[in-house]
């Protein structure tokens, strides 16, 4: 009797076997394996985080290569994960920063805006900014599109878009003013034509160099919307700004030397030399950068020049504590062609540094600074030039301003004046 129990049970259980292991009879319906669905903390048009890789420059005018370093820093934050850079590969999902891989309708777009853009060609995502510092930012706008819960987020991007990165630009000029106003040949009116040309160019802040008491206390009478920092009083390294639109936070200056705290110069330099300097944040938005002035010796050898702008190079780190944007700006009394020029050192020693009438996206006259002739006739040199930090400034706009008037000139150097974006 037990023994036909059991057997009863056994053949029980062998016609039940085929359900508990999930066999179905041959319907192929329901045993198809189906395909596995995109997973990951951020899914970007369909692709996981983790199956994409960056092509950026290392440009050091575009700063993509330190904004890939800013996206991997956020990645590693918000989801716990970076990529990797390699080189461009047509069937790989990519995000290009800086570059706009060959998409002529974005390349156009953004040629056009030249503030931000987010794209999409292909399987590649584009991010495009002029700089470190706006890429930065399109990163943020990029990675702030994601949506979902804590657990999965997703990004959708098609076509382009532009972004607006609110950075109004600056007019900055350079000016050497002349401080003899006695000269032979100077016009009694020159100072009215001076703030003429600042005005009507729209200056939003200003270095002069040989502005004398007499000068600067005629350019803030007539200047009424400007403040001023004259710094070493002497040298006239002076700095002009809009009131209304900025707020000085640090201001100083230092004498180029190797004693900058006190008066005192090289030996061979006939003139004490300074850089001034000033910490401007713009009220609007908040945004803040370093802006100098400085004047290098005239009558001195290359060699004693070279030491000056050593000199101020290592006092732009001293000041700049806080990383901030700099333009330098003034008369370096020399050039990129004469042999062992300071500038050239200068710019050697100094990549993050571009020449404005270089790197600027649009270019005016880029012709000679320097006035002779009995102030009618322009010298065959460039002495006045503006320095930017290329990955935090970006330079729409460089020219020299040709203010001749009536068969003669108000100085015996030209301003020279740049638009610039602040990032």
């Amino acid at each position: 009797m037990r023994k036909i129990r059991f057997l009863s049970f056994l053949l029980a259980l062998i016609m039940l076997l085929p359900a508990v292991l999930g066999c179905n009879n041959g319907n192929t319906e329901e045993t198809e394996t189906q395909a596995p669905t995109v997973t990951g903390p951020l899914i970007i048009n369909g692709v996981a985080l983790k199956d994409y890789t960056v092509v950026c420059s290392n440009s050091a005018i575009t700063g993509s290569g330190r904004a890939f370093v800013y996206l991997n820093k956020k990645l590693e934050a918000l989801y716990g994960t970076t990529l990797e850079v390699e080189l461009s590969n047509e069937d790989r999902p990519e995000i290009l920063i800086g570059l706009d891989g060959d998409d002529e309708a974005i390349a156009a777009a953004y040629a056009q805006n030249q503030s931000g853009l987010i794209g999409v060609t292909g399987k590649k995502i584009v991010l495009l900014g002029a700089n470190y510092s706006a890429l930065c930012q399109v990163i943020d706008a990029f990675l702030a599109k994601a949506t979902g819960d804590e657990e999965s987020k997703e990004i959708s991007i098609s076509g382009y878009e532009i972004q607006d990165l609110n950075s109004p630009s600056l007019n900055v000029m350079t000016y050497n003013i002349l401080f003899d106003m006695n000269k032979e040949g100077r016009e009694s009116n020159c100072r009215l034509r001076m703030v003429t040309t600042i005005l009507e160019n729209d200056v939003d802040v200003l270095g002069t160099q040989e502005d004398g008491t007499g000068h600067s206390k005629y350019f803030i009478e007539n200047l009424k919307t400007y403040d001023l920092y004259k710094g070493d009083i002497d040298e006239g390294n002076h700095i002009y700004w809009k009131k209304d639109r900025f707020t000085v936070k640090r201001k100083g200056y230092y004498f180029l030397s190797d004693t900058p705290e006190r008066k005192s110069k090289y030996e061979g330099s006939n003139q004490y030399r300074t850089m001034t300097y000033v910490v401007l944040e713009e009220n609007k938005t908040g945004k803040q950068f370093l802006f100098i002035n400085t004047h290098l010796d005239y009558r001195a050898t290359e060699e004693v020049r070279v030491k000056q702008i050593d000199a101020l190079a290592a006092l732009i780190k001293k000041v700049n504590k806080d990383d901030l944007p700099v333009i330098v700006l003034g008369d370096f009394n020399t050039t990129t062609t004469v042999s062992g020029s300071a500038l050239l050192d200068f710019m050697g020693d100094n990549p993050n540094f571009g020449m404005t009438s270089k790197v600027a996206k649009v270019k005016g006259d880029t012709g000679p600074t320097l006035i002779e002739g009995n102030f009618t006739k322009r010298h065959p040199y460039v002495f006045d030039y503006i320095f930017v930090t290329t990955d935090t400034v970006y330079t729409r706009y460089y020219t020299v301003v040709n203010n001749i008037k009536n068969g003669k000139y108000p100085s015996d150097h030209l301003p020279v004046l740049a638009k610039v974006d602040i990032y």
